[in-house]
């Protein structure tokens, strides 16, 4: 077989990337919208002609479809490659029925002049909501193939460039995306190098299973580079150019396009934009209200009676911590030990001591942390967030980790993504601390409402099957 047909074999069986439009979810989230509306029409008003309201109601049903369409559109509600982050997905849809919300209220109030109550509206995009993520959900779960996972190499950039890169894309493509391994002058332990830059023509015609090149600074020439972009071009394979500069931001980036120009600036936390503040403490305030009516109105009286019979003092332990902006605030937690002057000095450990035998279970099962939802309805903590350190820590660990003080630009949280991936407890050895930071930073620069809801579930379900560090 001569070198020519070879090449036509390889690319022949290299399979082109099309743009899925997943039409699954275009025809469910059809479905799911115009449902919510009928639904909660018969929940709200005890009867549904289906025939009377579409013919009475055509224009809004119109309205409904087309607004629906025209934010999909807008969001790119459909169009991706790879299997993205869950809350990624979950983010972009809450944008869409948001805005979905205000254009069909304006819609009610200014076209049709027959206003529904606000129970209906509420009701019919909580449904919606519901409705249209349990889709998500279910798709993210059962998605498999190549649309699912894709192989990449990288061509030049340096040791941090590449690093970052592989952690960038687990970030966004969790378990999907394989970096294959590297062209370049440099080798890097750890990172596999294939082959100088003269080797990337022949080694992309005979592996059809690459389906991305990311191209980082290198010391090919502007020629060759465009060489190989037309023959990336012609054998379906994307191409991705990450700029050098990315290293010298320390927290991330975010790019802005002026005409052909592409400028990158420090990347904005997400949370330092008020909308975001408002959705984050109107959730908190939710979900705080909901667990101290149905859970803290009963299990105070009970767990005070338990403690008071189990060991002599207060009901309540409140201790000084650091919370938003480094200010000093009181957290309130069940007490779990016996009184006693190292408290605000000495972490727990395993086999404390200080902790009688009903507090061991409450700190197992984080019990003792639930008069917290106090914490968070008065606006000291959130629900999700970094957990709150005793000022000794904060003074001790703000001299040794360099990042440590940034997690004080939000608000401390009765949960982190710390916690629920692993690093809650004692921080007895430096690196935990340093781990504990490392999670804390990356929630406060990806924050958004689905990543705390992912986070209580995750919270919830590590509660119920026990945690190895609960102390």
């Amino acid at each position: 077989m001569t070198k020519n047909h070879q090449k036509a074999s390889s690319l022949a069986t290299r399979p082109i990337r099309k743009v899925p439009h997943r039409y699954d979810l275009i025809i469910t989230d059809f479905v799911a919208i115009n449902l919510s509306f009928l639904v909660a029409a018969f929940l709200i008003y005890d009867s549904l002609d289906v025939n009377n309201m579409i013919y009475r109601h055509l224009p809004l049903v119109f309205f409904v479809n087309a607004t629906w369409v025209a934010l999909s559109m807008h969001f790119e509600a459909y169009r991706w490659y790879e299997r993205i982050r869950i809350e990624l997905q979950l983010g972009k849809i809450l944008k869409i029925l948001v805005f979905h919300l205000a254009f069909i209220t304006v819609f009610y109030y200014q076209i049709l002049y027959d206003a529904p109550t606000s129970g209906y509206l509420w009701l019919t995009y909580a449904i919606a909501f519901l409705a249209i993520n349990t889709g998500r959900i279910i798709h993210h779960l059962r998605v498999r193939g190549r649309s699912a996972s894709f192989k990449y190499i990288v061509v030049g950039g340096e040791e941090v460039n590449i690093k970052a890169l592989i952690e960038a894309f687990e970030h966004s493509f969790p378990k999907n995306a394989t970096m294959v391994g590297r062209f370049g002058r440099s080798v890097y332990e750890g990172i596999n190098n294939i082959g100088g830059y003269q080797d990337i023509k022949p080694y992309l015609a005979g592996r059809p299973d690459i389906q991305k090149v990311i191209m980082f600074y290198s010391r090919l020439s502007l020629e060759s580079k465009r060489e190989i972009l037309k023959m990336c071009e012609a054998q379906f394979i994307d191409v991705e150019i990450a700029p050098r500069e990315v290293s010298i931001f320390p927290r991330g980036y975010k790019g802005h396009q002026h005409g052909d120009m592409f400028i990158m600036t420090l990347k904005q936390e997400p949370l330092s934009m008020l909308r975001n503040k408002v959705v984050k403490r109107a959730f908190d305030i939710f979900f705080s209200l909901l667990v101290i009516v149905f859970i803290l109105s009963w299990l105070i009286p009970i767990i005070g009676i338990l403690i008071k019979i189990k060991d002599p003092g207060p009901v309540f332990f409140v201790q000084e911590r650091s919370g938003y902006h480094n200010e000093v605030f009181k957290v309130i937690k069940f007490r779990t030990m016996r009184v006693n002057s190292d408290s605000n000095l000495v972490q727990a450990q395993k086999g404390d001591e200080r902790v009688f035998k009903l507090g061991e279970f409450l700190r197992a099962k984080s019990i003792d942390e639930m008069p917290q939802f106090i914490n968070v309805l008065f606006g000291t903590m959130s629900v999700v967030g970094p957990r709150p350190h005793m000022l000794k820590h904060t003074e001790q660990y703000a001299a040794l980790i360099e990042q440590y003080m940034i997690r004080h630009k939000i608000k401390p949280g009765i949960t982190g993504w710390a916690q629920v991936n692993g690093y809650r407890g004692p921080t007895e050895e430096l690196w935990k601390m340093k781990k504990r930071v490392e999670y804390d930073v990356r929630y406060l620069e990806n924050w958004s409402l689905p990543l705390d809801i992912r986070c209580i579930l995750y919270t919830v379900f590590n509660v119920a099957k026990g945690e190895e560090n609960a102390v």
